[in-house]
């Protein structure tokens, strides 16, 4: 299955130029993943560190933890 989910993030790959910083006080080294969300214009950024609940506000993109992710798209079906 691991695998499988590298080869679906190598297919899908694009390579994003990030030129400024998001100011996020809660968790200083977590605004890099912030930012790059909002250049790329995400739909959703899937992360398990719960210092991202209270970024919710300061980006468009969808924050979702990992088991969500999981539950949306890996058990669909089963």
């Amino acid at each position: 299955m691991r695998g499988e989910w590298f080869e679906i993030i190598d297919t899908f790959l694009t390579l994003i130029d990030v030129n400024f910083e998001v100011d996020f006080p809660r968790d200083r080294k977590d605004a890099k993943f912030l930012a790059c969300a909002m250049a790329a214009e995400a739909d959703f950024l899937i992360t398990g560190d719960s210092d991202f609940n209270q970024a919710q506000t300061l980006v468009n993109t969808t924050i979702i933890s990992v088991s969500l992710f999981n539950k949306l798209v890996c058990d669909v079906g089963g």
